[in-house]
């Protein structure tokens, strides 16, 4: 987590339940602002969705976003993360729904057999207050 500022660290942990506003561009330009439920692997912001959607075809078209994850007790206290796409995965994608499910409460989850992982390299992180 070395691109997050340290004071800034505690929004990614699981129990902090913060949601990512995450920015995506289709190959035209057009921009898209997804919230999303989303978990960290080491240095990497882990989301996910299903390829249906108009969120996938934009980060296959073109990988680099930018999100923001707001501290759910200060929305005025957030994180500003660009980064880049490097994995797009089935591969545990139900698995990590599911935890995704847990951790945000939601008993229903997203469900659905067609999930993917996206993995998120950090490349730049300002923490804004």
């Amino acid at each position: 987590m070395s691109a997050i500022p340290e004071s800034f660290r505690d929004l990614l942990l699981p129990q902090t339940r913060a949601f990512v506003v995450l920015h995506t561009q289709s190959a035209d330009g057009d921009p898209l602002m997804t919230p999303m439920w989303f978990s960290m692997d080491g240095d990497m912001l882990l989301l996910n969705s299903t390829p249906t959607t108009r969120k996938h075809k934009n980060m296959l078209a073109n990988p680099n976003i930018r999100c923001l994850i707001f501290d759910p007790g200060n929305m005025y206290r957030y994180l500003d993360i660009t980064g880049t796409v490097i994995d797009i995965s089935q591969e545990g994608a139900n698995a990590h729904n599911q935890l995704l499910a847990e951790k945000y409460d939601w008993d229903d989850g997203t469900f659905g057999d067609n999930r993917v992982i996206y993995r998120v390299r950090i490349d730049r992180a300002k923490g804004v207050e």
